[in-house]
């Protein structure tokens, strides 16, 4: 499961976990034994899969987890369980591509055994008191993941041999960005028939509104429909953007309705709050001296107030950045702007990013530069849309 940073993909796989294991009648009364497990920058695989096997340990009886232990030997000390080429580095040997393939064999030989053991008392028939559906094993920040390229491999050396013993009681859920999802296939493109890729996208306007209009009726608040449907834009479809803003709307609430002046106020605060927490990486805020990147946000920051979106060539004539196509790609890349596929043109697609960088130039302790910038922006994209409104 991949797609860009605050679209919830940690939420979903949250919401999956309780599916998972919470026997709901509604939902196939699924009891799966999961594991949820948060990958540290440059954190190896090898540690991953073994805490991730030790959560799933912790949720099993003591009792159990003997006898599956005492078959197990050096690998179940101490009831942890411990996988690797033991008396050796835990990290792979970079300068011998043998040690590392050898090494990347024992963990998945290793990671079999103990999921055959697990596997085996957990389906017993004769148990049904331990008795599970199988084991779900999420794990977020894909990305961070050393040796990702050596992942793919491993993942369908365990499933496929426990699957042909009939084992095959398992999964994996992994969750990163698009760039660690195609870094992840590199290593082993015959993983693609095992999988299923879930990509996460920005939820249409129709979706936000009812979203929004849940919440509403949640707090017992009523609201300006055709005002939700003019500022809707702000959340730019993305799950974190609408709770954030949807908790300064109830905040800045005063007389049990939503209107205009309630997501103003929302909207000052709530892109303030998501500069601390995201959109920093994606524009210089508090800062005199702006990118090139910085610049082309601020252009179509400005700009949207006349015109909807911007080709390559107006963003150069306002932005006065030459050739500006290099930082364009940056940002497309990036999730900070959209590309409308008829036209070819350009727009910020986080909606309270481009409130936060509006705003970022009337905070006081800023150069004057940025207004008059502003001011000469507006200008001139106001000619522009009038130009292109003539032609």
């Amino acid at each position: 499961m991949y797609g860009e940073r605050g679209i919830g993909k940690t939420a979903l796989a949250k919401l999956i976990s309780s599916i998972a294991a919470e026997k709901d009648d509604e939902l196939n009364n699924l009891d799966f034994l999961v594991s949820y497990y948060s990958a540290q920058h440059n954190q190896n695989f090898k540690s991953i899969l073994e805490s991730s096997l030790n959560n799933i340990a912790d949720q099993i009886d003591e009792p159990v987890l003997k006898r599956i232990g005492s078959r197990l030997g050096k690998v179940f000390k101490d009831g942890k369980f411990s996988i690797g080429a033991f008396g050796v580095t835990a990290e792979y040997h970079a300068d011998s591509e043998k040690s590392k393939d050898s090494e990347s064999i024992t963990i998945k030989d290793q990671v079999v055994s103990i999921l055959r053991n697990i596997l085996a008392q957990i389906k017993d028939e004769n148990s049904l008191e331990n008795k599970k559906d199988g084991i779900l094993f999420i794990i977020d920040e894909m990305d961070n993941v050393s040796d990702i390229e050596d992942c793919a491999s491993i993942i369908r050396g365990i499933t496929t041999e426990l699957d042909f013993e009939d084992y095959g009681y398992i999964s994996f859920l992994l969750i990163g960005y698009e760039n660690g999802y195609e870094h992840f296939l590199r290593g082993d493109e015959s993983i693609r028939r095992l999988i299923d890729p879930i990509q996460l996208k920005e939820m249409p306007d129709d979706e936000v509104i009812e979203t929004f209009k849940k919440g509403f009726e949640v707090a017992n608040i009523k609201w300006n429909a055709d005002v939700l449907k003019d500022k809707v834009w702000m959340t730019g479809g993305y799950p974190l953007a609408i709770q954030v803003i949807g908790f300064h709307l109830i905040e800045a609430d005063e007389d049990h309705f939503i209107d205009s002046e309630d997501w103003d106020k929302a909207a000052s605060k709530s892109s303030k709050e998501l500069i601390d927490k995201e959109y920093s990486m994606y524009f210089s805020f508090g800062s005199q001296t702006k990118k090139n990147k910085d610049k082309i946000l601020f252009t179509l920051a400005v700009a949207s107030t006349y015109l909807d979106t911007l080709s390559t060539r107006d963003i150069q004539q306002l932005s006065k950045i030459k050739n500006p196509s290099q930082y364009v790609i940056q940002l497309l890349n990036s999730g900070v702007i959209f590309k409308n596929k008829n036209t070819g043109e350009f727009t910020i697609k986080r909606g309270l990013l481009r409130t936060a960088i509006l705003l970022d130039s009337f905070e006081s302790d800023r150069s004057p530069g940025s207004i008059e910038s502003m001011t000469r922006l507006l200008d001139e994209s106001q000619k522009l849309a009038n130009s292109k409104k003539s032609n």
